[in-house]
């Protein structure tokens, strides 16, 4: 019996100790007041939120024209690569890698030939010179 009475003496104290604890921390991080209007344009008002400025500043562009893509792809470095539709950072360092073992891509045969490169993204980059 003074086992069980010690135990249940045991368990209350460090339950009290542990509620104490909690309730000394501060429940949450005060909370930032931002000076800045909530509402910045009117695409805003419609429902579209913008990005902040340093986001749209920094965002690229996808390509979506080229008048010469296989000269683009002889060319471009990786991170112009990367903008192409179907091609990532992966398949923009195979392309630099095939072009500088073999040279510039003459044909779209010479690009089929990079591995990840198949019918739907050679249609994708053809398709760039036709807009």
């Amino acid at each position: 019996m003074r086992r069980m009475v010690g135990a249940a003496i045991l368990v209350v104290g460090l339950g009290s100790v542990t509620v104490l604890r909690w309730r000394s921390e501060p429940p949450h991080p005060p909370a930032v007041v931002s000076s800045r209007p909530i509402i910045d344009s009117a695409a805003d008002v419609r429902g579209a939120v913008s990005p902040p400025d340093s986001a749209r500043a920094s965002r690229p562009v996808p390509i979506t024209r080229l008048s010469d893509p296989l000269a683009f792809l002889s060319t471009a470095g990786a991170d112009s690569l990367d903008l192409l539709p179907g091609v990532g950072p992966v398949l923009a360092a195979r392309l630099i890698a095939a072009r500088e073992a073999q040279g510039a891509f003459r044909s779209w045969d010479d690009v089929d030939r990079v591995r990840g490169i198949g019918p739907k993204t050679i249609e994708r980059l053809q398709a760039l010179a036709s807009h």
